[in-house]
């Protein structure tokens, strides 16, 4: 029997994300997704921008 397997869908950093052009994650609830990027400054920050219609938990982690 194939039983299935449970993971996030991994997104890799390629540019810098800000307020002004923030990371959208389309379709927040259907998909785990873990997000690798690096801080090169103590200014560097990452920007995420999602739309969620009513009342959800959203679970975040920021590992260092």
């Amino acid at each position: 029997m194939i039983e299935p397997a449970f993971a996030h869908v991994p997104y890799l950093e390629e540019v810098d994300t800000s307020p002004e052009t923030p990371f959208e994650i389309a379709q927040p609830l259907e998909k785990s997704r873990a997000f690798y990027s690096w801080f090169e400054t103590g200014d560097d920050i990452d920007v995420f921008l999602f739309q969620v219609t009513g009342p959800t938990r959203i679970f975040a982690q920021a590992i260092v």
